[in-house]
Order: C-alpha cells, then sequence, then structure tokens
C-alpha cells in the first residue's frame, strides 16, 4: 500500500508541475509583445536622432563681445587686433541646447576661426 500511495504522490506532484508549466506558457506568449514593445521603446529612448544642421540657412550675426571673453578669443583668433567689442560671424548649425556654431567673417588681417555661441558668450569651438 505504502507504493500505491508513493505512486499516487508522484502522480499528483507531476500533474501539478503540467498545470503550472502550462500556465506560465500562457503567461509567457501573452507577455512576449510587451516585453519587445518595451525593448523597441529602451532602444528609441537610448538612441535620439541625429541633429540635422542642413536645415539652418547661412545667416550673418553682428553681437558685442563679452569683456570675460576676450582673452579666449584672442588666444583662438589670429592676430590680437582681430578681437574687437563687436564681431561677425557666419551661422552654421544650431543645436537643441540653442548653442550655435559660428565662423568669424575674416577680414585682410583676420583669419577665419570656428567658435560656438552659447547664451551670449563666445567659446573656441572644441
Amino acid at each position: 500500500m505504502a507504493s500505491t500511495l508513493g505512486d499516487a504522490v508522484s502522480g499528483i506532484r507531476f500533474e501539478h508541475c503540467r498545470i503550472m508549466f502550462l500556465n506560465l506558457k500562457h503567461w509567457l506568449f501573452a507577455l512576449a509583445p510587451v516585453v519587445a514593445l518595451s525593448f523597441g521603446v529602451f532602444a528609441w529612448a537610448a538612441n535620439p536622432p541625429k541633429e540635422d544642421a542642413s536645415n539652418v540657412t547661412p545667416k550673418v550675426i553682428e553681437f558685442d563681445v563679452v569683456s570675460e571673453d576676450q582673452p579666449a578669443l584672442r588666444k583662438a583668433l589670429s592676430a590680437p587686433g582681430c578681437v574687437t567689442s563687436k564681431i561677425a560671424v557666419l551661422l552654421l548649425s544650431e543645436h537643441r541646447s540653442g548653442s550655435l556654431d559660428v565662423v568669424t567673417i575674416p577680414n585682410r588681417d583676420c583669419a577665419p576661426v570656428r567658435l560656438r555661441l552659447d547664451h551670449g558668450r563666445l567659446a573656441p569651438a572644441g
């Protein structure tokens, strides 16, 4: 009789495991699209689209140079006389942060130099 009781317990355990596996298999098929969609959303959020600088129309901007920026600009520009109170630059591209990539407009003494204009402050592009 002990072997029949052991066989019954073994059969009950097997059926319980089989029922749990079938239930798990149904949940797996039901949740697989949610998992795939989650991976897709994560991949999209982790790789934002590249900034398109081709939509910027070239335009000349003239602005006042802040006195704190003049020492850094003197190093970036070729001649010391190139740093004046006003500098004219050509807009190359705009960033989402609001900063601008610009290049100075050359004259007879000053070569063009690429700079970054960030919230009204000029700095060498780097």
